[in-house]
């Protein structure tokens, strides 16, 4: 999931960066944030970009770092905002990612001073979410609309997540007795099997969701057209559903499994703490998801940047 983000992004740059960066690795990783947390100014050919971005997953894996960055005029005035890209030799891990969930995704901070990135490794991220394509591939797949992919994209592996907790419950708790009752079976409980119940029900709501956000950005793609403003936030909302259920699922799940789960060696409790991270990041919060949404649907003020 990290480095599939920027994968996307990678393949909206011109053919001119498609050949520097895979002549040098047919196989590179990348990582990236869209905070544009830097000082840029022009010169000849491109910019140079200075800065400290946060929260850069898979920072330690990466060869290639997009970073966030103002798009500047040929007067230094701010058109847009966008992703530079640059390789990771030339900046600096700071290692500040120690967190409960995600443990893994080595979100650090990343460094640069004085970075030239020639113009065909900027990417202007306002302009692809308008659904100006950019992409140097014909393809269908590479004309899917940015913002609602990466609403998709990122959120995808959640119900992945909750499914694994599922099967590891499913298999392990039926024969299990519930401590303090009468009830020797897990499997013979009502509690748990309301728990395990509710858990499937949320797990395959997420799955929906993502079924259904995924035909409609196809379907759009194929037909050669953007998403609607609705249509993107319907997909916005959708992000937002599937990590609130299936960190939901996984909460009947452990409710079902008793306080033995959250042992380290339980790999349910490594699902709880990663959905507990994933679900909450800023761009799949479902309480922003929902406002967005709501707003659409209403005809509100909309507060969403990118959409």
């Amino acid at each position: 999931m990290i480095s599939t983000i920027e994968q996307m992004v990678m393949s909206f740059l011109p053919a001119e960066a498609q050949e520097e960066i895979y002549a040098l690795n047919p196989d590179p990783r990348f990582c990236g944030t869209f905070a544009p947390s830097a000082k840029v100014r022009r010169v000849d050919g491109g910019i140079i970009v200075s800065g400290r971005w946060g929260w850069c997953s898979n920072s330690e894996f990466a060869h290639w770092a997009f970073m966030g960055v103002p798009i500047l005029g040929e007067d230094g005035n701010v058109l847009s905002y966008g992703q530079a890209l640059i390789p990771t030799s030339s900046c600096t891990i700071e290692r500040t990612w120690n967190a409960a969930g995600l443990a893994a995704s080595s979100s650090h901070h990343l460094h640069c001073e004085d970075i030239f990135v020639p113009d065909h490794r900027v990417f202007d991220v306002m302009a692809a979410g308008r659904g100006e394509r950019t992409s140097a591939y014909p393809g269908t797949l590479y004309q899917s609309a940015f913002s609602a992919s990466l609403s998709l994209m990122n959120a995808s592996p959640m119900p992945g997540l909750a499914q694994c907790a599922f099967d590891q419950t499913v298999k392990a708790i039926p024969e299990k007795a519930v401590v303090n009752t009468t009830y020797m079976k897990s499997k013979d409980a009502p509690t748990c099997q309301v728990d395990v119940g509710w858990a499937a029900a949320r797990l395959e709501t997420s799955c929906m969701h993502m079924a259904a956000i995924a035909d409609m950005i196809d379907a759009a793609a194929m037909e050669g057209r953007d998403l609607t403003i609705s249509e993107k936030a319907r997909a916005r909302m959708a992000a937002g559903v599937m990590g609130k259920e299936a960190r939901d699922a996984v909460d009947h799940l452990l409710d079902a499994s008793g306080a033995s789960v959250f042992l380290l060696s339980n790999p349910s409790q490594r699902a709880w703490r990663d959905l507990g991270v994933a679900s909450r990041h800023a761009y799949y919060l479902n309480t922003i998801c929902a406002q967005i949404y709501g707003a659409e649907l209403l005809g509100g003020q909309q507060v969403a940047t990118l959409l």
